[in-house]
């Protein structure tokens, strides 16, 4: 286990490791999407089709209203944000430091509300919702060594519950759990499939062994007092 303050980030041993990640079959969307974002960085435009891909399949229920996803809005984020995004998308997680967390909370904020579900009520009126788990997908495949993904359920398992308020605050806590899950996996569990990265095998960890309501899986540990 590794220790921070009162909390203790519960690690898995190699084989639990290994035995919780997704099957070929199970990354093919992720892996076009991927690739899609892969081969056009740069052209904002072409990056924004390849996150709306894994955004409307892994993140369909905050669609399922109705709202879609406002492309160029999307764009434009990605645009104005690319240099920062380049810089995140050369580092690993790895490497996560304090002074990248004012950096992350307004990329965050940013993209939070280009990603915004938009949806026309028979009135005419455009309502707009906004998701905190869309944001770190998206994240994800712009710089897929640094940034993870959460859910609900898995952002509870690490402790860091949000709402639309907090979201950006309650990530880079998150993040900083996933450094430290990093780090142990990484010298624990070698050797590691090298088709996708560190983060993205963690993510499919906390994935398979997120809570349900019938049974608790909490990463990170709280001491009792």
């Amino acid at each position: 286990m590794v220790r921070c303050s009162q909390e203790f980030l519960q690690i898995p041993n190699k084989e639990e490791f290994h035995a919780k990640l997704f099957s070929q079959a199970d990354n093919r969307m992720y892996m076009v999407a991927r690739n899609l974002v892969d081969s056009s960085w740069g052209n904002p435009s072409s990056m924004a089709d390849g996150v709306g891909v894994l955004l409307y399949i892994w993140n369909r229920a905050f669609y399922q209203d109705g709202s879609t996803l406002d492309f160029d809005e999307l764009e434009d984020c990605i645009d104005r944000n690319l240099q920062v995004l380049q810089s995140f998308r050369n580092k690993s997680i790895l490497k996560l430091s304090e002074p990248d967390a004012e950096i992350i909370n307004k990329l965050f904020n940013d993209f939070m509300n280009a990603l915004a579900g938009v949806k026309e009520t028979e009135e005419g009126e455009r309502k707009i919702k906004k998701g905190p788990v869309g944001v770190t997908k998206a994240f994800h495949l712009l710089a897929p060594k640094f940034f993870p993904m959460w859910d609900t359920q898995i952002a509870i398992d690490y402790r860091c519950r949000y709402s639309t308020e907090n979201a950006a605050e309650r990530y880079i806590r998150f993040c900083k759990w996933i450094k430290q899950f990093a780090e142990s996996v990484n010298k624990k569990c070698r050797p590691l499939p090298n088709d996708r990265t560190l983060v993205k095998l963690i993510d499919e960890y906390n994935h398979k062994t997120r809570s349900t309501k019938e049974e608790k899986h909490y990463k990170v540990l709280r001491k009792a007092s």
